[in-house]
């Protein structure tokens, strides 16, 4: 009657497996808290401007249509702009329901564009508060739930008793098998 111990080895891809889950739920967790307070900054703002601005980066994002035409549904951008005479530089996405919206939007050109003022008093682009975005930040927490949960289960280190008796005999020196 001899009993093996093995110990189960942690596999590297278990443990970045459960580190993608916690970043998921992470992420997502921070994606909501930003974008509620930057709602609330807004709302509650008391200087709203149009000013112009200063196009420095611009990353269009796009789809395409039917017949394979590829359109600007969005830009991602870095914009320089001045209000009462301080400079200020802010990073923002546009969409095609924003006023300064333009097809052929690129770096150098020059927008109109609504900023305002946070509680800070720096001023900022106007948040994009899309609700697919609201909700993708949503679904990345159980996602990254789902995911860690999956993975965790593997870190927890098992021993695996090999023994060479049956199980009846086991039962019989427990006062079982009677």
């Amino acid at each position: 009657m001899s009993k093996n111990t093995t110990k189960r080895k942690i596999k590297t891809s278990s443990i970045i497996g459960v580190l993608v889950g916690i970043a998921f739920i992470a992420v997502g967790i921070y994606n909501i808290i930003a974008s509620r307070i930057d709602a609330k900054e807004y709302q509650n703002t008391t200087d709203i401007r149009t000013v112009s601005a200063l196009v420095i980066a611009c990353d269009w994002k796009g789809d395409t249509d039917s017949d394979g035409k590829e359109y600007t549904t969005a830009y991602d951008l870095k914009i320089s702009f001045e209000v009462d005479g301080k400079p200020y530089t802010a990073k923002g996405m546009i969409s095609a329901s924003n006023s300064a919206f333009r097809e052929d939007l690129r770096k150098g050109d020059t927008i109109d564009i609504q900023v305002y003022r946070t509680s800070k008093g720096k001023y900022k682009i106007t948040p994009d508060n899309d609700p697919v975005d609201f909700l993708l930040a949503w679904a990345m927490i159980p996602l990254g739930a789902v995911f860690f949960l999956g993975v965790a289960h593997d870190l927890n280190p098992k021993i695996q008793e090999q023994t060479n008796e049956s199980p009846a005999s086991r039962r019989q020196k427990r006062g079982k098998g009677r």
